[in-house]
């Protein structure tokens, strides 16, 4: 890992049995570190915005130049990271690095593709209050975080959502896409100096920003059992049973993950073998450790038969 001296670090790992290149930007601010702006989304909608247009490239170009060039683009908000990735050959990587550099420098926002965008992801909070996996998820961090913004979902709330204004996600944008809280990482067929001297060309130049840190409220200690219902015209009944759990970097994250994949990984984990296949109990059964940047929850989660509800 090499930092640059505006506080931006890059990764670059050589791959040189593929002509394919991975180009990826990670900003270290997700829904959990938006501060006054928590439970709006701000950063979900920031992300779909990059997509919609910069000074240099106009809105609907980039996928047109991806696709001239056979390359590709995605996004994605979590609760501590928003992160942005192209796939291209290596021929066209000035291509991929510079659009980036673009998208995470000189959004335009525009206030109409704004207006469009925030009816896509309203239709998107929609179609989660139809999904009993996405609600029930929902209800379980909701539930298991009190202080901690965990509990508060990344796509926001609407009522919340709806009260953005484009003056809300310039600010958020210049406090948080700063290259102190950005990592870059390539993989492919490429030369480590070369690409690193074409990063520090491009990334290196962007002005430090002014080190503002959210301090994020820790999660008290859970002291008693807490239990949330939700009706629902359905098939069967979905079921999570949540644990707290470790951070990214503590080091019982190797045990929890272990003993996740014991439990509820695959059809010959013990939950599956005795509720799903023994008992027949369970329509679907698994377990998993989710572990963010701070501590998080170990989850069981089933869908029950209707006649065991």
């Amino acid at each position: 890992c090499t930092t640059l001296d505006n506080g931006l670090r890059a990764i670059i790992k050589e791959d040189h049995r593929n002509p394919i290149v991975v180009f990826s930007v990670l900003v270290s601010s997700g829904s959990a570190s938006e501060g006054k702006y928590s439970g709006t989304g701000i950063s979900h909608l920031i992300e779909h915005m990059l997509f919609k247009g910069t000074k240099k490239y106009p809105v609907g170009s980039i996928e047109d130049i991806l696709n001239k060039y056979g390359g590709s683009i995605e996004g994605y908000t979590s609760y501590d990271y928003t992160g942005y990735s192209i796939t291209i050959l290596k021929d066209h990587l000035d291509i991929a690095l510079d659009i980036l550099k673009e998208m995470l420098t000189e959004p335009v926002f525009d206030q109409k593709e704004m207006k469009k965008e925030m009816a896509v992801i309203e239709r998107e909070m929609d179609m989660n209050k139809d999904d009993p996996s996405r609600r029930i998820s929902r209800m379980t961090f909701e539930t298991a975080f009190q202080e901690h913004p965990y509990r508060l979902p990344p796509i926001g709330y609407k009522e919340n959502f709806e009260r953005l204004a484009r003056v809300d996600l310039a600010k958020f944008f210049k406090a948080a896409y700063v290259p102190e809280k950005m990592t870059i990482a390539v993989v492919g067929d490429v030369d480590r100096q070369k690409v690193l001297d074409k990063i520090n060309m491009s990334f290196g130049r962007i002005p430090r920003g002014n080190n503002t840190v959210i301090v994020r409220p820790k999660e008290p200690i859970q002291i008693m059992e807490r239990l949330a219902e939700e009706k629902a015209d359905i098939d069967g009944a979905y079921m999570n049973i949540s644990f707290h759990s470790t951070d990214l970097l503590n080091d019982d994250l190797y045990a929890m993950d272990l003993l996740s994949f014991i439990l509820g990984q695959g059809e010959s984990s013990i939950l599956n073998e005795n509720l799903k296949i023994k008992d027949q109990t369970v329509l679907s059964i698994s377990a998993y450790n989710y572990t963010p940047r701070d501590p998080g929850l170990f989850i069981i989660s089933s869908v029950l038969k209707e006649e065991n509800v």
